[in-house]
């Protein structure tokens, strides 16, 4: 498998300061996003790293990498730009809108309180993985990868189900920089990776860990309970 830094942008054409507007080997590559990667606000992938699950779980271990699996919806919530006309006709944009988006899931309870604890604002960036395993994020100032500067990253209320439909839990967010979408993108192709599938990489399980029994002051093991958040 190839290290990061030489896999970036590989279906990107064009050359020179305009950028390529030919469609040969430029179809529309990204599919619907079902992970969320969410890393610390100014995070850098090491472009000498491998993407697989190795490098991805030396992350998450870190707590430098949070992995929200198996979105069923994703919204675009994002407004239009606005755009001024002036008294002669003439239009010019006055506001460039960021980009906002939802993701609805069925993760149950406890997946629904790790969403309210994302609840931030600058605090974190991230990176789509679609449907099909390719990874959307976006360059740092070093030419490494990193993601999405994010603003409002903000948990839904809990869904209740009904007869007619089921317990859902979502979580909205909005990115702060519109360039680092439609300018400095980074996509990294699935097919670059090997057999690492990163749409089927799965977020932390927290376990919760309990005395089995009083250690004695002078004991050399511990005995403990471990139980799986419900």
């Amino acid at each position: 498998m190839a290290i990061l830094s030489t896999i970036y942008n590989l279906v990107v054409c064009g050359l020179g300061a305009v950028l390529g507007t030919g469609t040969k080997g430029c179809k529309q590559f990204l599919k619907k996003a079902t992970s969320l990667w969410f890393v610390p606000d100014g995070f850098e992938f090491d472009g000498s790293e491998v993407l697989d699950e190795t490098y991805v779980q030396t992350l998450q271990a870190e707590g430098n990498l949070i992995i929200l699996k198996g979105a069923k919806t994703f919204t675009d919530n994002s407004s239009e730009d606005v755009i001024e006309t002036l008294e002669d006709g003439t239009k010019q944009v006055a506001t460039l809108d960021l980009y906002e988006f939802a993701l609805t899931f069925i993760n149950g309870l406890a997946f629904h309180a790790a969403l309210h604890s994302l609840n931030s604002f600058g605090s974190y960036n991230v990176l789509f993985v679609d449907r099909d395993g390719n990874v959307l994020g976006t360059k740092a100032t070093s030419g490494s990868l990193k993601g999405f500067s994010v603003g409002m990253l903000q948990a839904m209320k809990l869904s209740f189900p009904t007869d007619a439909v089921g317990q859902k839990e979502g979580i909205g967010f909005q990115l702060t920089n519109r360039m680092e979408l439609d300018t400095n993108y980074i996509y990294i192709a699935q097919s670059q990776l090997g057999s690492y599938y990163p749409q089927n990489q799965d977020g932390i399980n927290e376990v919760v860990l309990t005395y089995d029994s009083v250690p004695a002051d002078a004991g050399t093991t511990i005995v403990v309970n471990a139980k799986r958040r419900p």
